[in-house]
């Protein structure tokens, strides 16, 4: 998360908030620290939404009914973002996960949502 070569961990407690911890090498990692969001994440994926080269966090908001995305600045700064998409239109209640990958190699990113009855694909330009 912050560009260094290492790999760091991310984690969510399905609150209103998510946490880093920034690897340093030499199994020495720093305290965790807490980013707030504006709602409950059902999910989190690693991924660059901006082709930046950098990986940002997507996450899944079943009760806001919408996916919100900390985009990285490479350095341990990280900018949410909500309603990157508009999910309204399905039922987000069942939401489970939501990843995002480039599906149809045009080198742009499409988020996928999981739920218990659907698969939805979304092609979305960040």
């Amino acid at each position: 998360m912050n560009n260094d070569g290492l790999i760091d961990i991310i984690f969510a407690d399905y609150m209103e908030h998510y946490q880093v911890i920034f690897n340093r090498g030499n199994r020495i990692f720093t305290d965790a620290i807490t980013y707030n969001i504006p709602y409950k994440q059902n999910s989190l994926e690693v991924v660059d939404m901006n082709n930046d080269g950098i990986q940002d966090i997507v996450f899944t908001h079943s009760e806001a009914k919408s996916i919100g995305v900390a985009f990285n600045a490479g350095n341990g700064s990280l900018t949410y973002q909500l309603d990157t998409i508009d999910v309204s239109s399905i039922d987000t209640s069942v939401m489970t996960y939501a990843t995002a990958a480039d599906m149809n190699g045009d080198k742009k990113i499409e988020f996928i949502l999981l739920g218990e009855q659907y698969i939805v694909m979304f092609s979305k330009t960040c």
